[in-house]
């Protein structure tokens, strides 16, 4: 019983969101993580001809090699939150996306590339970005175009899976315990 205990306790202690998540809106919103860069591409270059949906769909689809991605969600309009962390923004994504594209407009940045493709990885509705990455600094961030979400997915909260696992191990407990 007393190994059981220390298990859920260890467990307790493991799901806790860790110290160093990047906030948002004085610390009041957790936004998770850097999100993964995967990929950048130029626009006008062969594997992306133009900026247009379909062929920024078309890219995403063959550098995932995915041709079941669609596109969930475009918007011009953004609204980037500067984090605690100087230089990263996050934004708020409407789908839950597994996917995100950035786009800067006029022109690449120092990096010379248009296109930076991401995997949303710590906190699906946000996406985390570091300016720097992208060849810009805090100071054009108007430069960003649009973004692209790709294949908007439900995930399931991880407190109820961890609430499903605690009853599964209570109830393997309790049955060993009447044995």
């Amino acid at each position: 019983m007393k190994k059981i205990l220390v298990l859920m306790v260890a467990a307790l202690f493991l799901s806790a969101a860790p110290a160093w998540a990047l906030t948002v809106n004085a610390g009041a919103t957790d936004v998770g993580g850097y999100d993964k860069l995967k990929f950048t591409a130029t626009q006008g270059s062969p594997e992306l001809p133009s900026a247009g949906d379909a062929d920024e769909l078309a890219w995403v689809r063959d550098v995932l090699n995915d041709q079941t991605i669609t596109l969930a969600a475009k918007y011009t309009q953004m609204n980037w939150l500067l984090t605690n962390e100087p230089g990263v923004y996050a934004i708020d994504l409407q789908t839950n996306p597994e996917y995100f594209l950035v786009k800067i407009g006029g022109g690449a940045g120092s990096t010379g590339y248009t296109h930076f493709l991401y995997e949303n990885l710590e906190s699906l509705n946000w996406g985390v970005v570091a300016l720097a990455e992208l060849g810009l600094s805090t100071t054009n961030i108007t430069a960003l175009s649009h973004v692209d979400e790709f294949n908007g997915t439900q995930v399931p909260e991880p407190i109820s899976m961890l609430l499903l696992g605690f009853g599964l191990v209570g109830l393997a407990g309790v049955k060993r315990f009447r044995k």
